[in-house]
């Protein structure tokens, strides 16, 4: 059985430069499929054959961006666009986006301007918590949306999707949605550190998901033999629940770590927010219903309306016996801004302190964060 330092180091090899790691393996025949959102069906992705790649951010420098986008872009929607045009994402047979914000449907439209094949995807607002007429009226629109996705998955990769495929598909993610629940677990209890678990979630969005899941299973198993013989690592810091967005800039959240905060939960859109298991709509329904019920079960922001989102905050922050929330939110976010000017006057009527802070790719800022963050332990510990 592999060690659990040798299943880490994997997943360090792999993040190591992700991007040119599947170019490569795209030369030799892989085919990959971009996309940027919590909300992007990937099952009809993986279920083609193709293995759907979360794209991040990953050139810091913005020399022609600035050439695409108004100048009040976010730094991730700059970021993306400087990487599609410095090639870092020509080994993509196709791109999806799902409706998220102005922005970056300004990026989806300078792509379709491309050879790339491209998709924009309707997400409906989610209903999850409202009368059932809302529910399932947002959901037969977004029926109508993935039978649109589907037809172009498969005239794009030339296969015909099937009900069995599909289901199978299906199967695999609720399945690695169910490890990373049980992988969290570890974490909130002490015997997994936050950098570990980032590290193993984030190797997902680079893998197929039989691959993740197999990684994973080896990944529970060494540690659960390891709570066996009580090896238990010794944590320090004040309890915070990161909330938020940070384009997968693991270098941000190694930062934070020596900070004097113990990361025991989140709510990150490319973490805990992505792996949250979702209801299917029971047998009945058919594949494509199953993975609607999946896609509207998701709890972000964008889709959800303020109270549900802050009641779901809430819940998570009682349960992981945090002492704090920390909100990761980059300038110029409109969406993730207008939320919170509801949501924290919420949190602080709950006794629950919270803190905002702008992350940058580069990290351009430590000396102001590292200030910010060490009066809010000073608050929370007064």
């Amino acid at each position: 059985m592999n060690t659990f330092t040798g299943l880490l180091k994997k997943c360090q090899a792999i993040l190591e430069d992700p991007y040119l790691q599947l170019k490569k393996k795209a030369q030799q025949g892989e085919l990959y499929c971009g996309y940027l959102c919590i909300f992007v069906p990937e099952e009809l992705i993986h279920a083609a054959g193709v293995t759907p790649v979360r794209l991040f951010g990953a050139y810091p420098e913005n020399d022609y961006s600035e050439k695409y986008l108004h100048g009040r872009a976010c730094e991730y929607a700059r970021n993306l666009q400087e990487s599609f045009n410095r090639g870092i994402f020509d080994f993509l047979s196709a791109c999806v986006f799902a409706r998220t914000c102005d922005t970056l449907q300004a990026v989806f439209r300078n792509l379709s301007a491309t050879d790339l094949a491209t998709f924009y995807i309707n997400i409906p607002p989610s209903h999850a918590a409202g009368p059932q007429r809302l529910r399932e009226a947002s959901l037969d629109l977004l029926d109508s949306e993935l039978q649109r996705f589907k037809s172009f998955i498969e005239q794009q990769f030339h296969t015909t999707l099937t009900e069995s495929a599909l289901r199978k598909s299906i199967q695999v993610y609720a399945l690695n949605a169910k490890l990373m629940e049980e992988l969290s677990v570890f974490r909130t209890q002490g015997s997994l550190s936050s950098m570990d678990y980032f590290t193993l979630a984030k190797t997902g969005y680079f893998l197929r998901k039989e691959e993740h899941n197999t990684l994973l299973q080896e990944t529970l198993n060494t540690l659960t033999e390891r709570d066996n013989q009580k090896v238990a690592l010794k944590k320090k810091g004040t309890k915070i629940l990161l909330s938020g967005f940070l384009n997968g800039n693991m270098r941000f959240l190694d930062f934070l770590g020596t900070l004097g905060l113990d990361i025991v939960a989140d709510d990150l859109c490319e973490f805990s927010r992505y792996f949250t298991p979702s209801p299917s709509g029971g047998d009945s329904a058919s594949a494509l219903r199953s993975v609607g019920h999946r896609v509207m079960g998701k709890k972000c922001p964008l889709k959800v309306n303020s109270v549900n989102y802050f009641e779901f905050l809430k819940e998570k922050y009682e349960q992981s016996g945090a002492e704090g929330i920390i909100m990761m939110i980059y300038p110029f976010c409109d969406p993730q801004s207008l939320d919170l000017t509801w949501v924290r006057p919420k949190l602080k009527q709950e006794g629950i302190h919270s803190l905002i802070i702008q992350p940058t790719l580069d990290l351009d800022n430590p000396a102001q964060i590292e200030t910010r963050v060490e009066a809010f332990i000073e608050m929370i510990n007064d």
